[in-house]
């Protein structure tokens, strides 16, 4: 029989004026993408519970959200300001404010005999992946559904911070603690100085949809 050769590649594959991989993302949102997010904030915030700047829709890429918030205070009793004002979605404001009414200020009263009056937070929207490392997933941070959160203040003054008192060994630390782990009952992920060295200074937050329970470190 004939020896049988191997099938031999074109001597130049043929052309195609679409780009491989996946269709880049529309440089403005879909006007129903716009509508039912504007929707969703006002079932979610209402008309007095938080102090916000409504946001043009933000499209970057893949960043973005179709109906960002600035939030700057949220007015439950007692009022907490959020500062720098971040800017973030509807869904997680209201879910900031679900863990200081639950968890932060049960546990502030208990624990530090005070209010939070104060969060402080390191960053909110920001269109990177995670760890800034260009070879990995996209961060929540990118579509303004998470905050990190470094430093909680009292109506007394008393500035707990999760660098300095994390590891403090007393009440300010029990706090810290406390209202980390109930955190893992509202947010889809949070992480402490427990999970990485990055996140030896801040809570992170986020608003990641798990099939059961949240991933908290």
């Amino acid at each position: 029989m004939p020896e049988r050769r191997a099938a031999q590649p074109p001597s130049e594959w043929p052309r195609t004026k679409t780009p491989l991989g996946p269709e880049p993302a529309p440089e403005t949102w879909p006007e129903a993408d716009v509508k039912d997010a504007l929707a969703e904030c006002h079932r979610l915030l209402g008309d007095t519970r938080f102090d916000f700047k409504p946001l043009a829709p933000i499209r970057k890429g893949v960043c973005g959200a179709p109906a960002p918030i600035q939030l700057k205070y949220i007015n439950d009793v007692p009022r907490v300001e959020m500062r720098p004002a971040p800017t973030l979605t509807c869904p997680l404001a209201d879910a900031l404010d679900r863990w200081l009414t639950e968890v932060v200020q049960p546990r502030a009263k208990d624990l530090l005999d005070a209010n939070v009056i104060r969060l402080v937070n390191l960053a909110a929207y920001d269109c990177r992946p995670r760890y800034n490392n260009p070879s990995a997933r996209m961060s929540y941070h990118a579509w303004a559904q998470a905050i990190d959160i470094a430093e909680f203040v009292t109506a007394k003054g008393e500035h707990i911070n999760v660098l300095e008192h994390w590891n403090a060994n007393d009440e300010r630390a029990q706090f810290l603690r406390d209202v980390h782990d109930g955190g893992c009952k509202i947010f889809g992920t949070v992480l402490g100085p427990e999970a990485n060295e990055a996140h030896k200074n801040h809570f992170h937050v986020d608003m990641a949809k798990r099939r059961r329970t949240a991933f908290c470190e």
